[in-house]
């Protein structure tokens, strides 16, 4: 069982939703891969959130935001930015490679 409940923003499930259709385009069996690896990450989020470093651009935000990152096969590392508060796991927002920090 969870410790902790694991909510994502519509922010973050337009970012994954974002990700997931640009990899169907170039590679459908590499897309399920990353949601495989996706949902494998937040699971982690789900048992121990607090193990993960806070985020480069947490001082950005009025709380303080971690940062989860996956690598795939291909070594590409994405990244999952969250909040914790109480039992919640709030998922921020899912970044690709390459990508600006988020604001």
């Amino acid at each position: 069982m969870s410790r902790f409940r694991v909510l994502l923003t519509a922010e973050a499930e337009r970012n994954i939703t974002a990700i997931f259709d640009w990899l169907a385009a170039r590679s459908p069996g590499g897309s399920l891969r990353w949601y495989n690896a996706l949902t494998l990450a937040l699971d982690a989020l789900a048992e121990h959130p607090e193990r993960f470093p806070i985020a480069p651009e947490s001082g950005r935000f009025d709380t303080t935001v971690r940062n989860l990152q996956f690598r795939m096969r291909s070594g590409r590392v994405y990244r999952i930015l969250y909040s914790i508060e109480g039992n919640d796991v709030h998922g921020l927002y899912v970044r690709a490679p390459g990508q600006d920090l988020a604001r």
